[in-house]
């Protein structure tokens, strides 16, 4: 059985492996926003508390566990499909190697210029090439923007967690740890909790498992 999923078991805690569409956004991220509708629905049914749901995965997954926790709810209370009408909100999230941003301009702020080279980022948006999304960039400026948490993040969201260790290795531009530094600066300037792995935390639990369980048990839900 996957590490992974032991590890949340053993702390009794419920797991749903979610799938998306490989595809340009905002098919993936909607995908995943569709599962977490689906289980709330079915909660009585899986025997699960719809109040205590929490997201993770990592790289791209983390993206999406992030944007879901910090993005206003997707509920449409009008809709006539009765999965659509729940909420999407989380109790948290945890991102590990996750990319706060997939905006190009940001990137570059942030010094991240070889993560921007990464196909990930042209890709996303169905772009071929770095100098295609250049070219193009303004015909998705508001995309690239939208599907990155650092965007929605807020004093009212629920409690992330985020890696923002080496800061100084070049390694892997594309989970570098300023995207976590970069996010945790953004939380703290906006009045969010956000741990951050490598400042505010030792690399003690590289994937999460301690905050995931510690934000799932507690007694309240954070508005």
């Amino acid at each position: 059985m996957d590490k992974d999923l032991m590890n949340y078991l053993m702390r009794g805690i419920s797991v749903a492996v979610v799938n998306y569409r490989l595809t340009p956004l905002p098919d993936p991220v909607y995908d995943a926003a569709r599962a977490l509708q689906f289980l709330r629905y079915h909660a009585k049914a899986l025997r699960i508390d719809r109040e205590r749901i929490a997201a993770t995965g990592f790289s791209a997954g983390g993206t999406t566990a992030l944007w879901l926790a910090l993005h206003d709810d997707l509920a449409d209370p009008s809709s006539p499909d009765p999965i659509a009408r729940e909420s999407t909100r989380l109790r948290g999230a945890d991102g590990p190697g996750a990319q706060t941003s997939i905006d190009p301009a940001i990137l570059r702020k942030w010094g991240l210029r070889e993560a921007v080279n990464h196909y990930m980022i042209f890709n996303c948006m169905g772009f071929k090439s770095v100098k295609e999304m250049d070219e193009k960039y303004d015909s998705k400026k508001d995309m690239y923007k939208e599907f990155s948490p650092v965007t929605h993040i807020d004093a009212d969201d629920p409690e992330i967690r985020v890696y923002a260790l080496d800061l100084k290795r070049q390694g892997n531009w594309i989970h570098h740890g300023i995207f976590g530094a970069e996010l945790k600066k953004e939380a703290d300037r906006k009045g969010a909790v956000c741990e951050a792995a490598g400042i505010t935390e030792p690399l003690k639990d590289r994937r999460g498992y301690d905050f995931i369980e510690r934000i799932l048990k507690k007694d309240y839900r954070k508005k």
